[in-house]
């Protein structure tokens, strides 16, 4: 199993699936901002849809802070990026993504692996 992509929903909560309603903008926004720690530089990628067989994960955790149990929420599996055009900086911002993006993302959450198909 790869690693949970954890994003956070507005209103609070997190993203069980890309096809729920802003997981595409979260998405992008998460990879502006990994673009940004990296090279202090924004950009957009200009994703057109998200697809692919990709579910719910949750993984029990223990919170030392807390004292109890938890669990982190997220999607997992494969999800399919379709990009309306590509320029090296896209592609750039998509490679740096390897670190992780969204929640928990220095902790190794969120660490995506491309292909690319043409």
């Amino acid at each position: 199993m790869e690693p949970v992509l954890i994003l956070d929903k507005e209103r609070g909560g997190f993203f069980k699936s890309p096809l729920e309603a802003g997981f595409k903008e979260k998405f992008i926004h998460c990879l502006n901002e990994r673009f940004w720690q990296f090279f202090q530089e924004n950009i957009y990628v200009p994703i057109t849809e998200i697809s692919g067989v990709s579910k719910h994960i949750s993984i029990r955790n223990w919170s030392r802070k807390e004292r109890k149990e938890g669990k982190f929420e997220g999607v997992g599996g494969e999800i399919s990026l379709h990009l309306k055009e590509y320029k090296e900086e896209h592609l750039l911002a998509l490679s740096v993504a390897r670190y992780g993006i969204g929640r928990f993302k220095n902790m190794g959450f969120g660490s995506l692996i491309f292909t690319h198909e043409a």
